[in-house]
């Protein structure tokens, strides 16, 4: 039976034993091990190692057996350890393909919500009398927060806000180039109205998604959502329209009141995605010894 930690490469060391008699006798030192069952959230199994109590604080400290096999130096671990080692790191590398895939989907997506948005905010509703406080633009806007949310949910605040960055940069892109027309000042003040309001409320929702996640499932995305679209709604209508003659008071709470309809329509999809979505956990599994 091997009597090396599998982690560390502690081994058994040759010395003496001295009496008070000064007496060597030759011995060894064993190291202190254990047999430790650490759980693999990457690889999805439990792994069995023999391990020394200076090893199993390490692990400990940086909070898992991947976050450990990360970081070591195939050097030091036994030859079962180093083909797990292996695998994490094509675990990791096929992880990092499917989040940039997904990154790079959502951004895009969020992108075409912002162009769609834009120009559907410059027809109003002509039916039932609605032409003075609605526009088609309010319909499209609230699926940006359930990106946003979904996002957040997935892969934690900092990825979010890169989707949010890349988001609002495609977007402002897309409507300068698709939906502007530089000989109307109203066009103008669309486009900067948009990508202010857009990035200001985003952030917000990202922010406030954030110190609420813990909560009941319903409670984050709804708040965030509804605060977003409150702050989103009011920025963008005061620096399009203000001073225009155009009634963007009245505009304004008629598409926020359908914002907030269409926010809660959104907590649908939200719990039907949430099952196929893993929770970004900061709390660490316990070692079972």
């Amino acid at each position: 039976m091997s009597k090396k930690c599998e982690l560390t490469g502690k081994s058994p060391l040759k010395g003496h034993k001295v009496s008070h008699a000064n007496n060597k006798t030759k011995r060894k030192f064993l190291p202190n091990l254990k047999k430790v069952t650490f759980m693999s959230k990457i690889l999805k199994r439990n792994i069995k190692l023999k391990v020394s109590n200076s090893a199993l604080r390490s692990v400990d400290k940086k909070g898992s057996i991947d976050s450990f096999l990360k970081d070591v130096k195939f050097v030091n671990l036994s030859p079962r350890v180093k083909k797990i080692k292996k695998l994490l790191i094509a675990k990791n590398e096929y992880k990092d393909h499917i989040m940039s895939k997904l990154f790079l989907a959502l951004s895009f997506f969020m992108g075409a919500v912002v162009l769609a948005s834009n120009y559907l905010v410059q027809f109003p509703i002509k039916y039932y009398g609605l032409e003075e406080i609605l526009t088609y633009g309010a319909f499209s806007y609230p699926v940006a927060f359930l990106i946003t949310d979904l996002a957040n949910r997935r892969y934690g605040k900092l990825i979010a806000k890169k989707i949010v960055y890349f988001g609002f940069f495609l977007g402002v892109l897309l409507t300068l180039y698709f939906s502007t027309n530089y000989s109307d000042l109203i066009s103008i003040r669309i486009a900067i109205g948009s990508g202010t309001a857009f990035l200001v409320a985003q952030l917000i929702d990202v922010h406030i998604f954030d110190r609420l996640r813990k909560k009941i499932w319903f409670i984050a995305p709804l708040t965030s959502s509804l605060i977003g679209s409150s702050i989103d709604t009011f920025l963008f209508f005061s620096i399009s329209f203000y001073g225009t003659g155009v009634n963007w008071v009245t505009l304004s709470f008629g598409d926020l009141s359908v914002k907030i309809f269409v926010a809660l329509a959104m907590l649908i999809p939200f719990r039907l995605l949430l099952y196929r979505i893993q929770e970004i956990s900061s709390s660490n599994k316990k070692i079972n010894v």
